[in-house]
């Protein structure tokens, strides 16, 4: 039997903004998303989830066969005008969550593409890599999954598209099928993450995120590359570089000095290398910002680099003087 709830006053926007954001118990400051409900039947109440930022949502809850069934029916006119459609207001809301049969969510349309588009733009405000992901999904995600509704995806969809983009064994390449495995495994965290970001948006309508979080990555595919060269090996590589491309055998040279991975390099500028105390500064590196302490070697490459250049100048730039 469903447990009694306490009731709480959802009537109007002044009412409804007295209600707290925040996790009371050791939430730490962290967004609540429980929602604040009212009973407006038998075992059925009138959720509203409360947002720091933007309006909140309406809840229909339901007690069915032994246990809470809830979706999201619209947004709350904190904000914008109600339109009785997608925007309610309490009394709208309430009409709604009594009614025999309640209208599909709004946004319940939502496809994989869609979602992947709204994560991939807020990312761009926070990943270097951004633009890399959205290649991937463009290329291995959206032709397949990208017309599906979200709410509609099923685990063996995702299983059969995860499955498809496994190369088969290879008499020529032994390692191929494991490498596919490991790029479809990078693949999926970005399509699982793209569903996340939809599935917490309530007012997506999304009511369950089980498809995809119940599907398992390929086991035991990542490990890092065995290749590894001699010294002599590595000069010669660079000589011959620069026979054709200097620029480039000058950024070669400082990957095998540094470690640092080519990326990172072509973003450094003059003002990065410190010559005084032989260390360089990656300021965007793909674990975070780190600072590099060089060789003599190291040191004497990269103050040749700089010298008489100014500071904000590209340390590495390609032959036309552009960055890469």
């Amino acid at each position: 039997m469903a447990r009694p709830s306490k009731e709480f006053d959802l009537t109007t926007k002044t009412a409804r903004k007295r209600l707290d954001t925040k996790r009371k118990k050791g939430g730490k400051g962290l967004e609540r998303r429980k929602p604040y409900y009212r009973t407006v039947g038998a075992s059925k109440s009138l959720g509203y989830i409360r947002r720091e930022d933007g309006p909140g949502s309406w809840i229909v809850r339901e007690w069915e066969n032994g246990r809470y069934k809830t979706r999201v029916i619209g947004l709350a006119d904190d904000i914008g005008r109600a339109d009785g459609r997608d925007v309610l207001t309490f009394e709208q809301a309430l009409r709604l969550a009594t009614s025999p049969a309640l209208p599909p969510s709004s946004r319940a349309r939502l496809t994989v593409g869609d979602a992947l588009d709204v994560y991939l733009k807020v990312l761009e405000s926070k990943s270097a890599h951004a633009k890399e992901n959205k290649q991937r999904a463009d290329k291995h995600i959206v032709p397949t999954l990208g017309g599906i509704r979200v709410d509609r995806l099923t685990k063996t969809q995702i299983e059969d598209w995860l499955g498809g983009l496994v190369k088969a064994e290879d008499p020529e390449d032994p390692d191929a099928r494991r490498r596919s495995k490991d790029t479809a495994n990078r693949t999926l965290t970005i399509l699982k993450a793209a569903l996340n970001a939809a599935f917490k948006d309530d007012a997506n309508g999304i009511i369950t995120d089980k498809p995809w979080r119940v599907v398992k990555p390929f086991r035991a595919v990542g490990r890092a590359r065995a290749d590894s060269f001699e010294v002599k090996q590595v000069r010669l590589l660079i000589a011959k570089a620069a026979e054709f491309d200097k620029p480039f055998a000058a950024l070669l040279e400082a990957g095998y000095l540094t470690g640092a991975r080519l990326g990172e390099l072509a973003s450094l500028d003059v003002r990065d290398f410190d010559a005084a105390r032989g260390i360089l500064a990656i300021t965007r590196g793909k674990t975070g910002a780190r600072v590099v302490s060089l060789s003599t070697e190291g040191t004497t490459f990269f103050r040749r680099l700089a010298d008489k250049r100014e500071p904000t100048d590209t340390l590495l730039p390609r032959v036309d003087g552009e960055r890469w």
